[in-house]
């Protein structure tokens, strides 16, 4: 369902509101909400019973749960586009959102003699190709415009990746409907500029990505069952596969497929000279070492085996691989192993492991480049091919988040190529929207490439960095960043966010949260256990049986929040999307007079059925359900299943119509089973959908949740904060 589609369904009437507002809250009181039945289903676990009042809500194709979706997205309408706060909020938000790219919006790509590179800011918007770096020389590959063709009238398609092939010659591209994760992938004949009839379907967004042939008469790539009808699917029998340009799908060869191991996913990439390709099998780490040798078309083989440890390939010369490795080291170390003596004894250590953990290398122009994270800020070191340290990098800021490519199991921050000492990187930070910088692999400089114009300015906000003390006593970190002159006098409005599952905690840019410090408000991001800021033990130490390490790190981010003098809990705001979307629903569950405002995004929030619906590896974090004591931890935060009657803050749950990662299904769910807990009726808990949208939020639900957050705090947005 669409927004043209939810016109024809009946309305919501207002008179579900009572017109009486009472003197302790801003929000009339509710009488009733579109009405939510129950049903009689569960499921038995480990001898335990698990009842499931609302599992018809999973059934989203039935015209049922159809317009029950559409009348409480109706429900939320009525409120929140009557605030006459809306329309400034607004205003202040697209001021912020409608920057100007810089004249490269994408960090560009070598191939051959010929930099490719995406661009929002030329006209038309889209791909380009220049053979010099410099600005009039470049020339369209294809538009936006154009892509957005690719689907038919009823889809909107759009770039999510591309990628060169070695001479140069060809693009290969994907592109998905909206915020789908199916994507499919076209070949562009850069000289002609013309799709070539080429066309692979059944590549996962996650997982989808394309490594060319030394000759650039083919790619290996991840594929997988295509899906059928909505495509609310996931990713299932993973296959290796290779493409000859010119050829149909059908004729692809599977290079490898692991009938014993279903659920496991595989990434790779040909090595810089072509003679092999290297894959690793990927779960919550990185598993066993495969290759393939390309120079005689030998057989798959199994190089380095054991679930336990980390294995991220970042390159090869000659026989001789390069990896960033956990074994014997939870933050990292670099290592060179020879292809013919991949025995441990004959490992050789290159850049040992330091008290801080590696998030990204590469191999570029002969040198090794490490991103390590500092107290969740970026740390980029030089080395020599032996592991000498040449030299450091000097970062523009502290906190922002070196833009990153998905590599072999890894994510690579820097783009170039083995012999060529010219590498680009970009950098994102919570006041700059992304800026593309040239590397000096010799010297260790940079220089900005390419920056957006912006609409604000960042010297007038402050990004502080502070440490407070979780419910055991772990130390954790949190950046602050609000406008010069605040006063830490309690009335700071405030929005708390986190992520923690295996990502690091650093600062990145987001439009509604940039909008919201020019509203005045704090912005609080704390790096709580799960993530990947301190390393293994960290991402251990908030995963799993552990989870509710991170659950009580987000909850006493924002007691110190509180009692530092930031905000007060009428002022504080839990947030969290995605893989954090079950934190501040089990926060509100768990601590519900801490916050005066939830918002949960694109959340998962059925911590036990949601293995019915997502990919094996995105569910290894949590535990396992078949396993009793994973089963037992999950059942015991599991935000759906643990939901009491208690007087809850105002909360809006925001799914994407299209999600295919936290299937919407958790936020109807949770929606409903809320709405029926909820005994402060002066309290609302919305539902809003991000029509059209994947696993991310739109420009209305956006400024929806500003609005209402302006509204509720009377944040005083008319003059300049």
């Amino acid at each position: 369902m669409n927004s043209k589609t939810l016109s024809l369904v009946f309305g919501v009437s207002a008179a579900m509101f009572s017109c009486v507002q009472t003197q302790t809250s801003k929000f009339p009181k509710i009488k009733n909400y579109p009405q939510s039945r129950t049903v009689a289903e569960s499921d038995t676990y480990h001898g335990i019973e698990v009842k499931d009042p609302y599992r018809w809500l999973e059934n989203m194709e039935t015209d049922e749960v159809k317009s029950w979706i559409a009348n409480q997205d109706s429900f939320t309408s009525s409120f929140i586009d009557t605030l006459s706060v809306r329309s400034t909020v607004e205003e202040r938000y697209n001021k912020i959102r409608d920057l100007k790219p810089g004249y490269i919006s994408g960090v560009p790509r070598k191939a051959g003699d010929k930099y490719f590179f995406s661009s929002r800011k030329m006209e038309p918007s889209g791909l380009y190709v220049s053979t010099t770096q410099d600005k009039g020389n470049e020339e369209l590959l294809i538009s936006h415009e154009d892509v957005k063709k690719l689907g038919g009238l009823e889809q909107d398609m759009r770039i999510i990746e591309f990628q060169p092939s070695r001479d140069g010659k060809y693009l290969a591209i994907g592109v998905a409907d909206g915020g789908a994760q199916w994507n499919t992938w076209y070949l562009l004949d850069v000289a002609t500029k013309e799709l070539l009839n080429d066309k692979i379907q059944g590549m996962y967004l996650f997982y989808s990505k394309v490594s060319w042939d030394v000759k650039s008469n083919g790619f290996y790539y991840n594929g997988f069952k295509a899906p059928e009808g909505s495509g609310m699917q996931t990713p299932t029998d993973h296959e290796i596969r290779y493409h000859q340009i010119g050829t149909d799908q059908s004729a692809d060869i599977v290079i490898y497929k692991d009938e014993e191991n279903p659920g496991w996913i595989f990434s790779g990439d040909v090595t810089e000279d072509g003679n092999y390709f290297v894959f690793t099998s990927l779960g919550r780490e990185v598993n066993n070492v495969y290759y393939k040798d390309l120079k005689s078309d030998g057989p798959v083989v199994q190089m380095i085996g054991g679930r336990e440890h980390r294995y991220m390939f970042i390159g090869a010369i000659g026989d001789d691989l390069y990896f960033a490795i956990s074994k014997d080291s939870p933050n990292l170390r670099v290592v060179k192993i020879n292809i013919n003596n991949p025995e441990y004894a004959n490992w050789e250590e290159l850049i040992a492991e330091r008290d801080y953990p590696i998030n990204s290398a590469s191999l570029l122009g002969n040198k090794i480049i490490v991103e390590y994270l500092k107290d969740v800020s970026p740390l980029v070191k030089i080395f020599s091919l032996s592991g000498a340290l040449e030299n450091d990098v000097e970062l523009p800021y502290i906190g922002g988040w070196l833009v990153s490519r998905r590599s072999t199991g890894f994510m690579n921050a820097f783009i170039g190529t083995q012999n060529d000492p010219e590498v680009f990187f970009g950098m994102n930070g919570q006041t700059d929207p992304g800026s593309i910088f040239k590397l000096d692999i010799q010297s260790g400089n940079i220089t900005v490439h390419s920056r957006p114009e912006l609409t604000f300015d960042p010297d007038d906000f402050i990004t502080e960095q502070v440490f407070y003390n979780s419910k055991d006593g772990t130390k954790v970190p949190m950046f602050l960043i609000y406008k010069k002159g605040l006063k830490r006098d309690g009335a700071n409005p405030t929005w708390l966010y986190a992520y923690g599952f295996n990502f690091p905690s650093t600062l990145y840019y987001v439009s509604s949260v940039m909008a919201w410090m020019d509203m005045g408000g704090v912005y609080a991001y704390p790096g709580i256990r799960g993530g990947s800021d301190y390393g293994q033990k960290w991402i251990e130490a908030g995963a799993g049986r552990n989870k509710q390490n991170a659950i009580d790190d987000y909850i006493y981010a924002g007691k110190y929040l509180i009692e530092a003098g930031y905000t007060s809990s009428d002022r504080l705001i839990a947030n969290g999307g995605s893989a954090s979307g079950p934190l501040p629903a089990a926060a509100i569950i768990q601590e519900p007079s801490l916050f005066g405002l939830a918002y949960i995004d694109i959340p998962l929030l059925d911590m036990i059925r949601m293995y019915d619906y997502i990919s094996q590896i995105i569910t290894t974090g949590w535990g396992s359900r078949e396993n009793k004591e994973d089963f037992l931890a999950l059942y015991d935060w599991s935000p759906y299943h643990n939901l009491k009657p208690a007087n809850y803050p105002p909360t809006i749950i925001t799914p994407g119509e299209k999600d295919q990662i936290a299937f919407p299904l958790h936020a109807y769910k949770f929606t409903a089973a809320l709405q029926n807990a909820q005994q402060n009726k002066n309290n609302p808990i919305f539902l809003q959908i991000a029509w059209g949208a994947g696993h991310y939020s739109t420009r209305r639900t956006e400024v929806n949740q500003l609005a209402f957050a302006a509204y509720l705090f009377d944040m005083n947005i008319d003059s300049k904060n």
